[in-house]
């Protein structure tokens, strides 16, 4: 009887307006994925995950709470059911029979990363569509606002997962973090968004009304302001893909001029992604990527993780190994089933996606996030969602 009046309860509230407020509330997941700050220090924060079960503990008291989607394709759905069959034996057989603690941190991550591959898939895009230009403004007015203030807005909403404050933070030669736990995470975060926004184009899910070089410009603003390795190497991709003509006049120029500008270069080695690119271009790069400590970790991660999968083929380690991250992971932690799901990520990247510029921006992404960083933040999950997806050139005209 309680079930019954509680299903009439949220049958006569849940209507459209309700149900548009969950989307809006994982676009904004997306959106800004490190607010709030709900698990201190942690990279992943669980504001798509909490929304995501709250919308299937709904849908089984009010099944016409999705009925907007009984109509579209959801054979991926059995895709992702057999990956989390797989998971669940990985996790059964490496700690019931190898005795092998799960990382939970990981698991979580993961399971975020499927719920946000799976709404990518089946849900509605408009409020990214709609906001995405805001979002963008709103990072570079917060940029403008980090370096104003010191970063005071940053450190009370979101703890700097190495180094505490921004200001600290500054000090080690590092940039802005905007509304992220780190400048890494602010360059990738950026990144992500504008990926999101080219796939949205690229399938025909809604119509973009920002203007895309605007867009670019603020990325490219806001990229060179973390004074990151990781904002630099995606503005200098970003350059030799889009305007290959103007880069290549730029390097020539470059070398021409290497020794009067190299030099000056040195004078701002307090910076701790320009102290890196000058060590470069002047010692053994080999030696110098080795021997650079963050660079270190994320090839010592990768290799862990690759030596995990070749020890666990079929299954995966169950989420047992804790490193820095990465697609790599996935492969880890699930085995056969997880490489299988990056296969068909990379070759729908190769054979789906008419834009050549998206599909070279698509396959550096690829590779960029294969090598390192958490899967649990949403916009990761949200892009092999888009990949995945197929074009549908109506799919906007339903949204509206």
């Amino acid at each position: 009887m309680l079930v019954l009046k509680l299903r009439i309860l949220i049958s006569h509230f849940l209507k459209t307006p309700i149900r548009e407020f969950f989307i809006l509330l994982i676009s904004f997941s997306v959106f800004f994925p490190f607010i709030p700050s709900l698990i201190a220090g942690s990279d992943t924060q669980p504001l798509l995950m909490l929304t995501a079960i709250l919308v299937i503990l709904i849908f089984i008291l009010w099944p016409k709470f999705l009925e907007a989607y009984e109509n579209r394709n959801v054979s991926v759905l059995k895709i992702i059911f057999l990956i989390i069959i797989v998971a669940f034996l990985s996790v059964c057989l490496n700690t019931i029979i190898l005795n092998k603690a799960v990382v939970f941190s990981r698991l979580a991550s993961f399971v975020q990363f499927l719920m946000a591959l799976t709404f990518a898939y089946l849900g509605s895009m408009k409020y990214f569509a709609k906001y995405i230009g805001g979002v963008f403004w709103a990072y570079l007015i917060f940029t403008v606002v980090y370096f104003l203030s010191n970063g005071l807005v940053e450190t009370i909403l979101i703890k700097s997962r190495d180094s505490g404050t921004s200001s600290i933070l500054a000090l080690t030669g590092r940039g802005a973090r905007t509304l992220s736990p780190e400048p890494s995470f602010f360059a990738n975060q950026l990144f992500n968004l504008m990926l999101i926004t080219l796939l949205i184009i690229e399938r025909d899910l809604a119509v973009i009304k920002s203007n895309i070089k605007i867009l670019w410009f603020i990325l490219t603003i806001c990229l060179l302001c973390t004074l990151s390795g990781y904002g630099f190497l995606i503005v200098f991709f970003i350059s030799l893909v889009f305007y290959f003509r103007f880069f290549i006049v730029s390097a020539i120029i470059l070398l021409i001029t290497f020794p009067l500008w190299i030099s000056y270069l040195e004078h701002y080695s307090q910076f701790r992604a320009l102290r890196l690119i000058f060590r470069v271009l002047t010692e053994n790069p080999a030696l110098v990527l080795r021997t650079d400590a963050s660079i270190a970790t994320r090839l010592s991660s990768f290799f862990n993780y690759f030596e995990s999968f070749g020890n666990n083929f079929l299954f995966g380690d169950g989420f047992s190994l804790l490193q820095t991250g990465g697609l790599i992971s996935i492969i880890s932690s699930i085995g056969l089933i997880g490489l299988l799901l990056l296969y068909a990520v990379l070759r729908n990247i190769l054979t789906s996606i008419s834009s050549v510029h998206l599909r070279a921006l698509l396959v550096f992404w690829f590779l960029l996030n294969l090598l390192a960083g958490p899967i649990g933040i949403p916009s990761i999950g949200i892009i092999m969602g888009l990949i995945l997806r197929p074009s549908d050139s109506l799919a906007h005209q339903s949204d509206e």
